[in-house]
């Protein structure tokens, strides 16, 4: 279901939409998106309730940045941002065969990253991306990034 930044569905009807059935306006992206992930469905209540408590004066816009981890044969699998098909990618190789992918747009704004774990690097001591840890993975990281240069 098509909604504005508020999760609304058609504006002032009190009519709200929100986890995998919400393709949310991103003010970020300029785009809906559709991201069916369980942060996201953490995280859009709280816009929701804000929104029925104050109506049209609701300020509380859900905008996240969109990522995923996984861990697949002993290797860690981390993308964050969004990128369009034009974007632009650069691949950054580093000492370790470590490496990182960085799509940009056409105004130079980074939209999304795909950093690696160093192959020789034990996923048992990759930098963590769990939720009520004190270590924080690459993911975090660039979570900041993206979302503080827009």
């Amino acid at each position: 279901m098509a909604v504005d930044e508020h999760l609304r569905a058609d504006g002032e009807t009190g009519v709200y939409a929100l986890g995998d059935a919400a393709a949310w306006w991103s003010r970020r992206y300029g785009r809906r998106l559709n991201v069916q992930h369980w942060d996201d469905a953490y995280t859009a209540p709280t816009v929701v309730a804000h929104g029925i408590v104050n109506g049209s004066g609701a300020e509380l816009v859900h905008d996240p940045v969109p990522y995923f981890w996984s861990d697949q044969f002993g290797h860690r699998v981390e993308y964050v941002g969004h990128h369009d098909p034009a974007d632009t990618v650069t691949i950054d190789e580093y000492a370790e065969s470590s490496w990182t992918a960085q799509w940009h747009d056409a105004a130079g704004e980074l939209t999304a990253r795909w950093p690696s774990i160093n192959p020789s690097t034990s996923p048992r001591s990759a930098p963590s991306c769990s939720f009520g840890s004190t270590r924080r993975s690459r993911v975090d990281d660039d979570l900041s990034v993206l979302d503080g240069d827009r």
